[in-house]
């Protein structure tokens, strides 16, 4: 009798710690969802959080014209939902120079029905952009937004986006590829 008694104490221990352990599994993938969750895009952000967000890339990515952020470069959006890339400037002229911003359309995925025309729609805000001033070695004061508004009637779809960035004799002075895909 006494070894029946053994055997249910272990079962019970064993169940247990079944339970605790799957506890903290799923707190744990809770929260690395939230972690990662808050890398995405620029949409909910003030622009004093872009504007930080954006300084932090200048200071990792010493060199670069243009930054983007989130840094990957990538935004996944679900359909009905809106998120935006911000992006910063940096004027490396010895003057004070006027730039000016387009984002086109450059390549659209194999699996998608959209036209270049529709895929440009998407852009809600910030497709182009006109007398960009920013003083010599210096960055802009206020960070740009790229939004993008998924409609529901959108298809599950790949697209990559060029940020093209001139300067005011319509040379490009910096050109960066953005990828968004529609889930």
């Amino acid at each position: 009798m006494k070894q029946k008694h053994g055997a249910m104490e272990m079962s019970v221990g064993t169940i247990v710690t079944i339970v605790l352990l799957m506890s903290v599994l799923v707190l744990g993938i809770f929260l690395v969802q939230r972690i990662f969750g808050t890398a995405r895009g620029a949409i909910d952000m003030t622009e004093q959080q872009l504007y930080d967000e954006i300084n932090k890339l200048y200071s990792s990515d010493e060199g670069q014209r243009v930054v983007i952020y989130p840094q990957t470069r990538s935004l996944t959006i679900k359909k009905g939902q809106s998120d935006a890339f911000g992006w910063g400037l940096y004027n490396d002229h010895p003057d004070e120079e006027s730039f000016s911003s387009k984002v086109s359309v450059t390549e659209i995925g194999t699996a998608c029905t959209m036209t270049k025309i529709q895929a440009e729609n998407l852009i809600s805000l910030g497709k182009s952009q006109d007398d960009i001033r920013v003083a010599s070695a210096s960055s802009l004061t206020h960070s740009k937004k790229i939004i993008f508004n998924i409609p529901d009637t959108a298809k599950i779809c790949q697209m990559t986006y060029t940020l093209e960035v001139a300067d005011r004799r319509g040379d490009i002075y910096d050109s960066v590829d953005l990828f968004v895909t529609i889930k």
